[in-house]
């Protein structure tokens, strides 16, 4: 080959290189909301503004991006969320282009869970959702709530149908709401935050058939905007969460901040059960989880999952109140001073972990213990070197990599040590129990043992390692300014009493769909093969 060929097929090797490099960096993006899923539509547009080449927008103003400056809310008017994703991922025609920022499910696809939030389109680009401009062209609608300054939330469901909008879809869109609301210094009002309704009945002509999220039937709204107001002012005025510069949502596969309920506000649905006498009391961060002992047992049980499924990693976070010196004494035996408390564990009668709190001695001071469990064979344990006292405050982290563990009070290490095996898989199988460990009845005699006396808040659960700065973030967060009351939680089964449903792995979580990546690659390949075939035969 000459000289001349062999430079020609470098360079369009590293083209080809590099469009493969950039590919794999603009692809890989992920969700901006904590909890949401990342599931990319097919059609939008990049940035936000009404660029010379669209026709309804030829005015030079209108050139430069718009201020995002409303949340428009839609129903899907369809069964589940899963319509809505296929038909803004798979449209075949960019003459019937949909798409919006975020969908927001119901459960009753095979998919999603109700009150997942799925992405599809970065806030910082335009969704094809209104059909309304800013300025006025043949066939164009026109208006001050178009598509360039808004946010677009579907909701799955139809809504001409009574209580379409289920109670975790409404507390799902209202953290949403609220934290766009934030980023963007839009007011939480209705004039900022509107229907699809409302939103085409303010363009001029008004779109007609626009009916959604009301269900179109006068003065009989489906949609119940003044309780979903309620949760977005809620959901604003909640604990103030570090926002250090580093993302604390990645990696987050559970998450209780007890603020009044037992949801996992991950957005993975992992919502707590409560059994026994469970409450809530002023805590570090607003409320807190309440439980009374070993006199009075309560526990909060969540259902085994496939996003609580562990590997080589995990971090345990949370801040911790030990109320009292009574425990239980091992495999059940009663109440003891001293006696072992449990604060969380994913762990059955063969194997699994557990994080535990002891009071010694003097009943004053206490020390948490992680350990991890095994069918046969030891029960290695890392133990904390600092005692903290009865009755106050203190943040509380774990971290599990391949067997090392590391324990930290207050964001500092105190403890550090080698926890064979180096992974967690064993425990994949079991429900996870905050406040109390699962027993054995046929072992034990009791189906959960070792109930904690005292108060837990703002629990989180990773599957990977928080760095040190993640975690002093965490311990550092600011507690509210005014005191909250105890309110009482109502029993209900334990997890092992109630059927679990069945998950399915969504479409694509953190990524691209997984039907990108072949077709990308193959038709670089292609391309590639194309081009050195005809700079090598063409001389």
């Amino acid at each position: 080959m000459s000289r001349r060929r062999f430079s020609g097929l470098r360079s369009v090797l590293l083209a080809v290189l590099a469009v493969a490099v950039s590919f794999g960096v603009w692809g890989q993006t992920g969700p901006e909301f904590p909890g949401a899923i990342w599931v990319p539509a097919r059609y939008w547009q990049s940035g936000r503004h009404c660029g010379a080449g669209n026709a309804a927008c030829q005015a030079p103003q209108h050139q430069a991006d718009f201020k995002i400056e409303y949340i428009v809310l839609f129903a899907t008017e369809g069964s589940s969320a899963e319509g809505a994703v296929a038909d803004a991922q798979l449209q075949k025609s960019p003459d019937r282009v949909t798409s919006a920022h975020y969908v927001i499910a119901n459960g009753k696809g095979p998919r999603y869970k109700d009150g997942q939030i799925i992405q599809m389109v970065h806030e910082a680009d335009t969704a094809w959702t209104l059909g309304i401009w800013p300025v006025k062209s043949a066939g164009a609608h026109r208006g001050p709530v178009n598509n360039f300054n808004t946010i677009s939330i579907e909701l799955a469901g139809r809504s001409d149908q009574k209580g379409w909008c289920t109670e975790r879809m409404y507390q799902s869109a209202a953290r949403l709401v609220a934290f766009l609301a934030d980023s963007y210094g839009i007011p939480i009002s209705r004039e900022r935050i509107l229907g699809h309704d409302e939103a085409a009945r303010s363009c001029t002509p008004p779109l007609a058939g626009r009916v959604d999220p009301c269900g179109g039937k006068a003065g009989q709204c489906t949609f119940d905007w003044n309780h979903f107001l309620s949760l977005v002012a809620e959901a604003a005025a909640g604990p103030s969460l570090p926002s250090p510069g580093f993302d604390l949502s990645r990696g987050l596969v559970a998450w209780y901040p007890f603020d009044g309920s037992l949801d996992d506000r991950s957005g993975n649905g992992n919502d707590g059960i409560p059994g026994g006498v469970v409450s809530f009391t002023a805590g570090r961060l607003g409320q807190a989880l309440k439980l009374s002992g070993i006199s009075h047992a309560g526990y909060v049980g969540v259902l085994n999952d496939d996003s609580l499924s562990l590997g080589t990693q995990l971090t345990l976070s949370f801040h911790l109140r030990v109320d009292g010196a009574v425990g239980e004494a091992d495999r059940g035996g009663g109440p003891v001073v001293g006696a072992p408390q449990c604060v969380l564990a994913k762990s059955g009668a063969g194997s699994g972990f557990w994080l535990n709190v002891y009071l010694y001695p003097a009943q004053t001071q206490a020390e948490t213990v992680f350990g991890v469990r095994y069918i046969t064979g030891p029960e290695p344990r890392l133990s904390s070197r600092v005692r903290y006292s009865q009755g106050t405050w203190v943040h509380v982290a774990v971290t599990y990599d391949a067997g090392e563990s590391r324990e930290y009070i207050d964001g500092a290490e105190t403890a550090h040590t080698l926890l064979a095996p180096a992974t967690l898989a064993a425990a994949n199988s079991e429900d996870l129990y905050i406040g109390a460990q699962k027993g054995d009845a046929t072992l034990f005699g009791k189906a959960w043992l070792y109930p904690l006396d005292g108060a837990i808040d703002d629990l989180r659960v990773y599957n990977r390692v928080l760095s040190t700065d993640e975690l002093q973030a965490l311990a550092n967060s600011a507690p509210p300014t005014s005191a909250v009351t105890s309110a009482p939680v109502p029993s209900a089964t334990t997890p092992s009493e109630t059927a679990a449903v069945p998950s399915v792995p969504p479409a694509a979580v953190g990524g691209t769909p997984p039907w990108v990546w072949p077709v990308v690659i193959g038709g670089v390949v292609v391309i590639a093969l194309a081009l050195v075939l005809v700079r090598v035969l063409g001389g």
